[in-house]
């Protein structure tokens, strides 16, 4: 019998909701009943977990999806301290427990907006928002100032970007020190290039966690946010950017892509100064 059979069926449907969140290389799963299931082949651990609806708005863009679980599972614990940097997607499937071809149905796709704690700390509420969401927002990506306008590293192919080859700007190496708030990080060898090299840059650390460098001394490096548990785990360390043509010229060798516009009069002819 077929999933949509047992889903119309007031007494034989009985789904079961799955879970997964990526984020980096690291990925979580779940689901929503009593017991642990296996579905394609994919263990997904039994959790407490309750859901809102699935609505889609009018032109299609969904609301957010709101969904509650122990503020010690995983995934919603490394929001406790910090809040990871990348990217998380989130994935909700179902199917029917009594549905002998296990047919899945996909329910929901988007990128976690945030992670709230409820209940006194007991319980963590992850928003969701939809893939759909935002992709019809319109955003200025250059303006007319004398500041590069590009993201480093940025490659847009043929509508340009700074391109410059991040490899070529970066130190591999092992934190060999942290401090008690985790954001000043001890790493042999950033010292290798002159103070202040780092800053601007960021640090990258195997799970695809990120978090900008604010200083950099000899082989000390400050960071924005401080990650946790890097002691002996071995990271990178890209190089900063000011965004002056200066620095793109005698840092990168990049001044052919140089998105800002380096000679902005600073005195505006109808009076005073820009």
């Amino acid at each position: 019998m077929a999933y949509d059979t047992y889903a119309e069926s007031l007494e034989q449907s009985r789904p079961i909701d799955i879970y997964q969140i990526a984020q980096g290389q690291s990925v979580w799963r779940w689901n929503g009943s009593e017991d642990a299931v296996t579905v394609s082949g994919l263990v997904y651990p039994a959790q407490p977990v309750t859901r809102s609806d699935i609505t889609l708005g009018g032109e299609g863009d969904g609301q957010d999806l709101q969904i509650t679980l122990p503020s010690t599972y995983e995934f919603v614990s490394r929001y406790a301290g910090s809040i990871p940097t990348g990217i998380a997607t989130i994935t909700l499937s179902q199917y029917e427990r009594l549905d002998g071809v296990q047919e899945v149905r996909l329910l929901f796709k988007g990128i976690v907006k945030s992670v709230t704690f409820v209940n006194d700390g007991y319980g963590a509420t992850i928003a969701a928002k939809p893939l759909t969401g935002g992709v019809n927002l319109a955003m200025p990506r250059v303006r007319y100032h004398s500041l590069c306008s590009h993201v480093l590293y940025d490659d847009l192919g043929a509508a340009g970007g700074c391109r410059v080859d991040r490899d070529l700007f970066k130190h591999s190496g092992t934190v060999s020190a942290a401090s008690s708030n985790n954001r000043t990080l001890t790493i042999p060898g950033l010292n290798s290039e002159a103070d202040g090299y780092w800053e601007g840059g960021h640090i990258k650390t195997s799970d695809s966690n990120y978090s900008m460098v604010l200083s950099h001394t000899g082989n000390d490096i400050t960071l924005l946010r401080g990650i946790p548990g890097l002691v002996g785990e071995s990271v990178e360390v890209f190089a900063g950017c000011d965004f002056l043509i200066g620095t793109c010229h005698d840092k990168f060798d990049n001044v052919i892509n140089f998105g800002g516009f380096a000679y902005v009069p600073t005195k505006d002819p109808h009076g005073g100064f820009l």
